[in-house]
């Protein structure tokens, strides 16, 4: 990383990081923003929820599903609808609660284990959930109700009075589509409805502009052909918690010459370049880090791209980022091991370098 920031001449604002994720990484990216608000400037949430959710209590998870973990039960039963959409007489026992996210979020503020809440001042959300519910296509496996728990906390942290300047909250609940990163592509056909590998679906929709335009505004311009470079860097110098050995960042031309924002984009479940290979020959190949539109309009706002890559492991088969305790029972603060990587990576852009 080191190397590619003195390479590039790379001179990162840290006064405009933000942090987006779909799906996993959309949990992440919360848990993200509210364990270094002090240094993010807004985050994007693509199919996600509510901050710590999968660790708030629960009559069902603790009583009726005891022999599972708490974190797993939530996940899968209250957080998302994975157990019904993917088990066989799997059921949905959702949506969760967001006040009881404001309380974690509150104690956990008190305890030191994420930034103070006031690092969440005028910083910009924007929330995307694909449909509504009483319409086809619509994200079957994370419900709109979900996204709305998301929408209500940070609503309900702003009226907190360690947060009393509220950020520019946008919720987007407009797109009918499955579970994905929605693109527009205009060399491929419509697949509004598509649920699967590669979690990239075109319903005439620029996900990634809509939440860059937000994060940065007046900042996206017309998109023209891409002029900058896609590099990949060693992700196993830093801490570990079933990282790839690879990740990923794209810098735009212009920020080889100027100071520019960075953005960190998540990938989501089932969606790190091991998968995707493994899932699907070549020609339908398309890759969280390349094919979902971040580079092209970061390249017309001069933001850099950070890519982090999750993987696989025992138990975390569908490569997720870590929303429900598998790595750590820290995994929602500022101890846990994949927030301490990316920050790392972060660090490692924007210090002094060599």
């Amino acid at each position: 990383m080191a190397q590619i920031k003195s390479s590039n001449n790379l001179n990162i604002d840290q006064s405009a990081i933000s942090i987006s994720g779909l799906s996993s990484g959309g949990f992440m990216a919360v848990q993200y923003h509210l364990a270094h608000s002090s240094e993010l400037t807004g985050v994007a949430s693509v199919a996600g929820g509510p901050y710590h959710c999968a660790a708030t209590p629960s009559f069902f998870c603790d009583y009726m599903l005891w022999f599972l973990p708490r974190g797993v039960c939530n996940a899968s039963y209250r957080c998302t609808a994975t157990a019904k959409k993917l088990l066989p007489f799997g059921f949905y026992m959702g949506p969760p609660d967001h006040e009881d996210s404001v309380d974690s979020a509150l104690a956990l503020a008190e305890a030191g284990l994420i930034d103070p809440l006031n690092g969440l001042n005028n910083d910009r959300v924007w929330i995307f959930t694909s449909g509504q519910p009483n319409k086809t296509p619509r994200d079957t496996l994370v419900p709109h109700e979900i996204a709305v728990q998301l929408k209500d906390f940070y609503q309900a942290l702003y009226n907190q009075s360690e947060a009393v300047e509220g950020g520019d909250l946008v919720f987007v609940d407009s797109v009918q589509a499955e579970h994905s990163m929605v693109i527009d592509d205009p060399t491929r056909d419509d697949n509004c409805d598509a649920f699967g590998h590669p979690f990239i679906d075109d319903c005439s929709y620029n996900t990634a502009q809509q939440l860059l335009d937000h994060l940065y505004p007046n900042s996206v311009k017309q998109l023209a052909t891409s002029q900058g470079q896609l590099l990949s860097f060693d992700q196993q110098a830093l801490p570990q918690a079933t990282m790839a050995d690879t990740g990923h960042i794209y810098v735009p031309a212009a920020c080889r010459q100027t100071t520019c924002p960075l953005h960190i984009a998540l990938h989501g479940c089932g969606q790190t370049q091991t998968m995707i290979d493994a899932a699907l020959p070549e020609p339908e190949r398309l890759y969280f880090y390349r094919d979902t539109g971040y580079n092209s309009w970061a390249d017309t706002a001069n933001v850099v791209m950070l890519y982090p890559q999750a993987a696989a492991s025992e138990d975390n088969e569908n490569g997720c980022w870590d929303w429900w305790g598998y790595s750590s029972e820290d995994f929602h603060n500022q101890r846990a091991p994949q927030i301490l990587s990316i920050r790392s990576m972060v660090q490692a852009l924007t210090g002094p370098g060599d």
